[in-house]
């Protein structure tokens, strides 16, 4: 950014307050740490604007013999991870690897915080190629941003703070229909739906209506077929409609299908070898992948197996010798306690509805991410002017 809409003018971040490198008292002295003080680490950055935890902490003793960041403070990685921001939530200190801007009067901190964010690239630009990046506590003064009016730098920050709440907010919501959906596989897969009488079994207890059975009674399985990925489309169009799922979900279309029916999609190897995902339209399933080729749907409900695989976590069933890969054995050999058919049907309904809750929570979250990027790139680079009414 060269030019600077009128009123606004470039400044150094070291003229717009006081840059502190953070530094560390002896780990050697064990009465140096405690629980009084937070003692900021680039491993408590980059996940919310505010840090109000550290993974350590320090007693009264160890923070006399370090730099203060007061609360409001800028915090920016220098060292290694680079560019991690947040905002002091408190007083507090950092640990070397972290430089802090303790803004002047007149510049309003979440609006150097939300620059920095927007544009990584002007600290990550002057880090050198050493082996460790690093900026150092001049070069990192030395970096020029666009500042503009005190009012108009609150008034940024105020509507993309809004943006953040509403996105931290939709973010625990996920977290919470998670727990809610991990407690209820729990609960269901465990106890069912209205049972008072149990049994003992190889799985343990369950309801009485229920029947311990290998998987392999019920499914067949398949692997997929290479496809190179030269053959793909990048997109859905006419002519390669149909999409290609490898271990971690859609890698590509293609203008063949190899499945032509509803199925449950495995990850065969490597970092994905376990999971599952249900596929409900034609698709190819790739070598890197295990697909549900017949299922006794008489017998077995699809949706209820597929979340019992979630419930049960396939990974667990993966050689770990060298890249992690599932066969078709181990998840034929499993042994499932199966409801009756009706009862299957009622369970993977209740998941389902909790899933469809998770998905448009998801939903929201990207749209308000899309939001913050084209509020961030129009209102920081001076695009849209942000007044007071």
């Amino acid at each position: 950014m060269s030019k600077v809409p009128e009123g606004w003018e470039f400044y150094r971040l070291g003229d717009l307050g006081e840059i502190v490198t953070g530094n560390t008292p002896s780990t050697t002295v064990e009465d140096n740490y405690g629980n009084e003080y937070l003692f900021v680490s680039p491993f408590d950055m980059g996940t919310n604007k505010y840090v109000r935890h550290s993974q350590k902490m320090l007693s009264e003793k160890g923070f006399s013999q370090c730099r203060k960041i007061p609360a409001e403070s800028v915090m920016v990685t220098c060292i290694a991870s680079l560019g991690k921001l947040a905002i002091a939530s408190q007083l507090c200190t950092t640990n070397q690897q972290i430089n802090s801007i303790i803004c002047n009067d007149d510049t309003f901190p979440d609006y150097v915080y939300y620059y920095l964010q927007n544009f990584p690239e002007l600290i990550i630009s002057i880090s050198g190629t050493t082996a460790v990046p690093i900026v150092n506590k001049s070069l990192f003064s030395s970096i020029r941003i666009p500042i503009p009016p005190l009012p108009e730098q609150k008034r940024i920050a105020e509507i993309l703070s809004s943006v953040d709440r509403s996105i931290e907010a939709t973010e625990k919501l996920i977290a919470k229909l998670a727990d809610v959906k991990k407690a209820l596989m729990q609960e269901l897969f465990t106890k069912g739906i209205g049972h008072t009488k149990f049994k003992d079994s190889p799985l343990g207890r369950i309801p009485e209506q229920w029947e311990v059975m290998k998987l392999g009674k019920y499914i067949s399985l398949s692997s997929g077929k290479f496809n190179p990925t030269k053959n793909l489309s990048s997109l859905s169009s006419q002519m390669c409609p149909y999409p290609v799922y490898g271990g971690n979900g859609i890698t590509g279309f293609y203008d063949k299908y190899l499945v032509d029916y509803d199925t449950i999609i495995i990850g065969r190897v490597g970092e994905y070898a376990g999971t599952s995902c249900l596929v409900s339209r034609l698709c190819w399933v790739t070598d890197n992948a295990i697909y549900v080729k017949t299922i006794d749907s008489n017998s077995v409900n699809l949706n209820f197996l597929n979340s019992y695989f979630v419930y049960y976590d396939l990974r667990q069933l993966a050689e770990q010798t060298g890249q992690p890969k599932i066969t078709q054995e181990p998840i034929m050999e499993l042994n499932i306690a199966l409801p009756p058919i009706s009862e299957q049907t009622e369970i993977a309904s209740i998941l389902s509805a909790n899933d469809s809750k998770i998905e448009k929570a998801k939903t929201r979250l990207s749209k308000l991410q899309d939001m913050k990027k084209g509020l961030m790139q129009d209102l920081l680079t001076g695009t849209v002017r942000c007044f007071n009414a």
